[in-house]
């Protein structure tokens, strides 16, 4: 008898929304589904980066009309966990009023770089917080894509037939808040997908 612990990896919801309570069932991606949702993703952040052309312009101009100081303080703010990671470098752990102690050599490091900052050209100050903000929200595209093509994959209705098959066709389809909804809840499925203490119905196959 050879036995194989198998874990159920769907999730029944019910949303309400236009006077009506529907029935959802997230089921997990298989190999190939993943490959899908992978391929529409790229897809997805590859149309969102040709826009970003006109959009590192439109982030340029606004930038160049700001004074020094306030680029400076912009850079700051962007750079403010390099501060910290700096400062731990030259801390033991395990030091009395370690808190207290790396946020004040961070604040050393900072006054630091500020000094560096307001000294520089100020073209390449501009052209550094431009890179900053496009690599963002090049970051946050990506995040957004992936969980829009998830959702799609994922996404079954309550007899596990996939109700979409594009990121456009779902969107087209289904409210903003019932997506933001399910946005939710396809998060906290991931987290626990696979995880066999949320996952508590083992079955058994005999030969």
């Amino acid at each position: 008898m050879t036995k194989q612990m198998l874990y159920n990896r769907e999730r029944k919801i019910a949303l309400q929304f236009n006077d009506t309570t529907r029935q959802f069932v997230f089921v997990a991606l298989s190999a190939r589904a993943k490959e899908t949702m992978l391929s529409e993703a790229q897809q997805i952040h590859a149309d969102t980066v040709k826009l970003f052309a006109e959009a590192a312009e439109s982030i340029r101009s606004i930038y160049r009309l700001q004074d020094r100081e306030i680029l400076t303080e912009a850079m700051l703010q962007a750079e403010q966990e390099l501060f910290f990671a700096k400062a731990a470098l030259t801390l033991a752990g395990d030091e009395e009023d370690y808190r207290e102690k790396i946020a004040a050599k961070a604040e050393i490091i900072m006054q630091e770089r500020r000094t560096e900052l307001l000294q520089s050209d100020r073209e390449s100050l501009v052209d550094k917080l431009v890179s900053l903000e496009v690599d963002r929200r090049l970051h946050t595209a990506w995040s957004c894509a992936v969980l829009d093509a998830t959702l799609v994959q994922t996404l079954h209705d309550e007899n596990r037939q996939q109700l979409f098959s594009a990121v456009d066709e779902m969107k087209d389809s289904m409210p903003p808040e019932v997506l933001e909804k399910l946005y939710e809840a396809l998060v906290d499925f991931i987290t626990e997908c696979g995880n066999a203490q949320v996952f508590l119905k083992p079955h058994t196959s005999r030969s």
